[in-house]
């Protein structure tokens, strides 16, 4: 009995400090590069191999090397950046599915060129094109080809009419020009055909022929969330939503309310629209679908609907994150829960539904009309989800990344008064970086950044192949360009050290207790004897 009880001294001490070690010591970023203050993250590159920043005071964009954090390439950029403004960047270049080549403005805004940049060949540079001044108004938004042999653009003319152009790189000359087109699917396919999205329908153009091809029907007059050309380009999609509203709709969709949307693969694939569905009823079903244009019927088609409960009411965050690849649904079980649901965008399947929806700081929506609801809101709320945003999704759908914000910590929210009463003041709300099962919605970790709390500044990237995240920590010493990996290991380094140090330290009172209690043993028995003679 004496035996075991020794062993459990020692043993139970170990379990209590790895259990304490593993419920206080934070994970850990996998590794971390120091980047100078006031660094935006904007994305990985289409390969992975670079992540790429923005330097807000001085303008600059610089592609970093993800296995090392060296600077790879580093440039002024022609953009007019507003402290609010947190997109509008990835207008001003764009990478070839390789990372071999990089397309970039750079210059100031009054004198700037539009260059290639071969990153495989000691960065290279060729120029393009110079650009008009002010590019910020009318946003170049370079893109390459699928095999890199042509990048296409836009330019204003001194008139002030926009044009998109198709340029050759090999024979460093214009392929073809299209005046008054602002807004293309992407470069051309493989065929040759180059699609824009006009005032009420597309347009098609042979690049190879150089002429104007067919236009297609009027387009679907629901509200547009995101479009592009299917990845076989026989067919352009549109992800469609309609929802209820109790003020009228905005005007006729026209140019000012339709914009490239930013897409980590490139500028173009994705455009963003204002909802307007003239002539509905007020309370219409609200619902989100795919429709799908055959290129070579000119049919329309929904590939896909999903319908939402009388009680719920859609509102959409499309700038959660991109590419849209996913939606993250709060919806209405059959007893009238609140659950949350994943549907793939591009088969309309439930991929898995949440019986307790994932709390994150993106509980917020913003719609056309400038509304922004309370957090926390019930059914009919959805999320844009993709690799790079406010959210993000890694490419094996394992792991689901958002942020939140402690505004309430639990002393203060027990104890308010008292600690007012002190003089003590409650510190800023608290970042805090979380990391969900995208199987299960379960909490797998979550950790505290430095990041002061502002919204839409603190930007996820996940790599577009690795479960790997990257994320700027704005700490007090400098910021930080953090990598985590998905999930984030448990720091078994410091939990295995601390238990073995909880062992060791009971072992060695242990031994200290017993050689104190030997040695007073003797001096015990000799005063007992002298006691008894």
């Amino acid at each position: 009995m004496n035996k075991l009880a020794r062993i459990l001294l020692i043993i139970l001490p170990v379990f209590l400090a790895g259990y304490a070690a593993w419920c206080f010591i934070p994970c850990q970023p996998q590794r971390s590069y120091p980047v100078p203050n006031e660094t935006k993250l904007l994305e990985f590159s289409p390969a992975g191999n670079y992540v790429i920043t923005f330097q807000r005071n001085e303008g600059r964009l610089t592609l970093l090397r993800t296995d090392t954090g060296e600077v790879a390439y580093s440039a002024e950029i022609p953009y007019l950046v507003a402290d609010n403004v947190s997109g509008g960047f990835r207008a001003f270049y764009g990478l070839s599915s390789d990372d071999r080549w990089l397309a970039v403005c750079r210059g100031s805004p009054d004198d700037s060129q539009l260059v290639i940049v071969h990153l495989d060949a000691s960065n290279m540079a060729t120029t393009v094109t110079g650009l008009p001044p002010n590019p910020s108004s009318y946003y170049p938004s370079p893109a390459f080809s699928s095999d890199g042999r042509y990048l296409t653009y836009c330019i204003q003319t001194a008139g002030g009419q926009k044009h998109t152009v198709f340029y050759d790189i090999s024979g460093q000359h214009e392929q073809l020009r299209v005046p008054g087109a602002f807004s293309s699917l992407g470069p051309p396919t493989r065929e040759g055909k180059w699609f824009f999205l006009g005032k009420e329908r597309f347009e098609c153009w042979d690049v190879v022929q150089k002429h104007f091809d067919d236009r297609f029907p009027p387009w679907t007059q629901h509200a547009i969330m995101s479009i592009a050309l299917s990845p076989d380009e026989h067919a352009i999609r549109a992800l469609c939503f309609v929802e209820a509203r109790l003020f009228p709709p905005p005007p006729l969709l026209s140019a000012s309310t339709v914009g490239l949307m930013s897409s980590p693969l490139g500028q173009g694939p994705f455009l963003a629209a204002s909802a307007l569905i003239p002539g509905r009823t007020p309370f219409p079903k609200e619902r989100i679908f795919l429709n799908c244009c055959d290129l070579k019927t000119r049919t329309i088609e929904t590939a896909w609907e999903y319908s939402f409960p009388p009680s719920a009411h859609l509102f959409l965050n499309g700038i959660a994150s991109d590419p849209a690849n996913f939606l993250l649904i709060k919806t209405l079980d059959d007893e009238g829960n609140v659950v949350q649901e994943l549907l793939d965008v591009n088969s309309g399947k439930v991929l898995v539904r949440y019986a307790q929806p994932i709390s994150m700081l993106e509980e917020v929506s913003y719609s056309y009309m400038g509304q922004t609801l309370p957090n926390n809101m019930g059914a009919g709320l959805i999320h844009a989800l993709g690799r790079t945003g406010e959210i993000g999704i890694d490419s094996e759908r394992r792991v689901l990344v958002s942020k939140q914000v402690n505004r309430d910590p639990i002393l203060w929210r027990h104890f308010g008064k008292q600690l007012s009463w002190l003089g003590i003041k409650q510190g800023p709300p608290v970042l805090f970086l979380q990391f969900h099962s995208a199987e299960t919605g379960k909490l797998l970790e979550r950790v505290s950044l430095h990041t002061p709390y502002t919204a839409f500044r603190c930007v996820l990237a996940v790599h577009p192949s690795q479960p790997l995240l990257a994320v700027i920590d704005e700490q007090t010493t400098g910021s930080q360009l953090q990598f985590w990996y998905l999930p984030p290991p448990k720091p078994w380094g410091w939990i295995i050290g601390c238990a073995v140090a909880g062992g060791g330290c009971v072992a060695l009172l242990r031994i200290g207790f017993s050689k104190l209690r030997s040695r007073d043993k003797p001096a015990a028995t000799a005063a007992t004897a002298s006691i008894a003679s």
